[in-house]
């Protein structure tokens, strides 16, 4: 009698993830199962500051190749090195730079912590003795000083910021077509340096009365700046990842940019862990995210063919 054909039991795939929300969802939706133990994993997006690395086929860039464009100093010496000063603000890289009659009173000067992130630790100044009472006994050498964009794009009189995603891993280097604007809820003013003007993201930042979001390809210049957004971020990524180990490693990064009124468009950050949880425009990362999923994840646990929906190759 012929023997009966056992039918193979499917693996279940595993994940760790201690950086979103969102993600957890997308993978419970996709089969995967949460790891709890110190097994390896299929997949992590496991941030291991202030904890202890995990075993996992695929994880983070490590972050020792992500200093040098998460720090904000750092960042602007890499612009200068490969050419791309004219599409970020000017920058003062130490404070020992700045003296009181090189800074203009019709500008506003943004004093930001270097390891700052979220638009945390950013201040709005006009002269000398601003910054110096912010800095107080703190080393110098923990901030750098920013120029405001010349000449900066307004909504209807008040100042916005884009949000974008990169996706830097082993298939290459990738920019998401869709991303989000913050609009501010305060009409701008030169004469002030109120952080509800010019540094609302980082007050009351997803309660909406400082600020509010809308889709980046909602905005009436998307069409216009979409590739220049896509042009900015390869120059820099392809710079300065190409010698980074990337076999199974990857890193969704957010880049922020301001346009001025021509459309001219200043990267001027980048943040190496943005925020992925469920705040702010949420719709926008469960897309960006999902199509993160198809494009690189499942093509690579469970051999799914690759899509890459809103994610352009650049």
């Amino acid at each position: 009698m012929p023997r009966k054909k056992t039918k193979k039991k499917k693996q279940v795939k595993t994940y760790k993830i201690n950086r979103s929300s969102i993600l957890k969802e997308i993978l419970n939706r996709e089969n995967f199962k949460e790891e709890y133990t110190n097994k390896k994993v299929d997949f992590s997006a496991w941030d291991t500051y202030q904890a202890s690395d995990i075993l996992a086929d695929i994880k983070f860039i490590k972050r020792e190749y992500l200093y040098g464009i998460d720090n904000k100093r750092e960042f602007y010496m890499n612009m200068k090195r490969y050419g791309l000063t004219k599409h970020t603000p000017k920058t003062y890289e130490y404070l020992d730079q700045v003296t009181g009659d090189m800074l203009d009173k019709d500008k506003i000067y943004f004093l930001k912590k270097v390891h700052g992130s979220g638009g945390k630790d950013v201040f709005p100044v006009k002269t000398l003795e601003q910054i110096e009472s912010i800095v107080g006994s703190e080393d110098k050498r923990n901030f750098i000083l920013q120029e405001e964009v010349p000449d900066m794009y307004l909504h209807n009189g008040s100042k916005t910021t884009m949000r974008n995603y990169a996706l830097v891993c082993d298939k290459g280097i990738f920019f998401y077509k869709e991303g989000y604007a913050y609009i501010y809820t305060a009409k701008h003013d030169k004469n002030k340096i109120d952080n509800e003007i010019h540094n609302t993201c980082s007050v009351g930042q997803y309660d909406g009365k400082n600020c509010r979001y809308e889709k980046l390809s909602k905005q009436s210049y998307y069409k216009k700046i979409i590739k220049k957004l896509c042009d900015i971020t390869g120059v820099l990524l392809h710079n300065y990842f190409k010698d980074t180990p990337l076999k199974n490693r990857y890193i969704i990064l957010g880049l922020d940019f301001i346009i001025d009124k021509d459309y001219k468009s200043y990267m001027i950050e980048v943040n190496a862990f943005p925020n992925l949880s469920k705040v702010g425009e949420v719709a926008v990362k469960k897309q960006m995210l999902q199509d993160f999923i198809n494009l690189y994840v499942l093509p690579k646990v469970i051999s799914k063919r690759s899509k890459r929906g809103g994610w352009i190759k650049i």
